[in-house]
């Protein structure tokens, strides 16, 4: 149960694609829609949990001008969007979880830009998410060259150079690793070519400051979900350009 005093954060609002105004918006941002794009907008505002249960009250009621005077005021919609493009309420879910993992990356940096994006998305009042999350990078053994379900996803890679898996957790390095070894919410790249001990399989703070060292910013700690998600994928992205064999989910 949540506290009264709690915290949330980012509204994230689903927008009309019908309405002449999200098109002028869209253009004016250089966005291409079409008829299967989904818009949405964020803001930046903060409520406690007593104006959250206000907010959700004017919004589950209908639409009169009380209630949309209302709305604009308290949820302040940026970028000259009107509160009627609003087109779905999901009311006690946080802001994310409906989106999938490419568009949850969008989402979040774009709602850190606060700008619009023609990314799927619900309208939802969040609390602030932790910035609880480090990206790891686990040396594999040379053998991982030989299974093939690695080789699919690293068509170009030589077999010569080092090979890597990269996640993200929020219970350490150390230990989302000997859980990967021990078969807790494993990952068999890891669990069965994962090189041993911890200290020689984590080569986290030395792929860091080589990508830093050629200013390729890659951040590895005190991540939110979204970011640890994207700076995962990019992390992986680039060793592969650099030559070596790297995966992440």
């Amino acid at each position: 149960m949540t506290k009264a005093n709690s915290t949330y954060s980012s509204a994230v609002l689903l927008l009309n694609y019908q309405s002449p105004r999200i098109h002028k918006l869209a253009e004016r941002n250089n966005i291409q829609l079409n008829k299967n794009s989904k818009i949405i907008a964020f803001t930046f505002h903060s409520f406690t949990e007593e104006k959250l249960a206000e907010i959700k009250l004017h919004i589950n009621n209908p639409l009169s001008d009380e209630n949309i005077k209302y709305l604009k005021t308290n949820i302040k919609i940026p970028g000259g969007i009107n509160v009627m493009d609003i087109i779905e309420v999901i009311n006690d879910r946080a802001a994310f979880k409906k989106l999938n993992k490419e568009d949850e990356v969008l989402a979040g940096i774009e709602m850190e830009r606060s700008i619009i994006n023609g990314i799927p998305g619900y309208v939802c009042l969040q609390k602030p998410p932790p910035t609880d999350k480090q990206i790891y990078a686990f040396l594999l053994d040379d053998s991982i060259a030989n299974n093939q379900s690695f080789i699919k996803h690293n068509k170009d890679w030589d077999r010569k150079s080092q090979a890597f898996y990269i996640g993200q957790t929020a219970i350490g390095r150390e230990n989302r690793y000997n859980q990967h070894k021990s078969g807790i919410n494993a990952n068999k790249f890891v669990r069965d070519y994962g090189v041993k001990p911890f200290d020689a399989a984590n080569c986290t703070e030395q792929i860091f400051k080589y990508f830093k060292d050629i200013n390729i910013q890659i951040l590895i700690d005190e991540l939110r979900h979204y970011q640890a998600l994207y700076y995962e994928r990019k992390l992986a992205e680039e060793l592969r350009k650099s030559g070596n064999g790297a995966y992440s989910r």
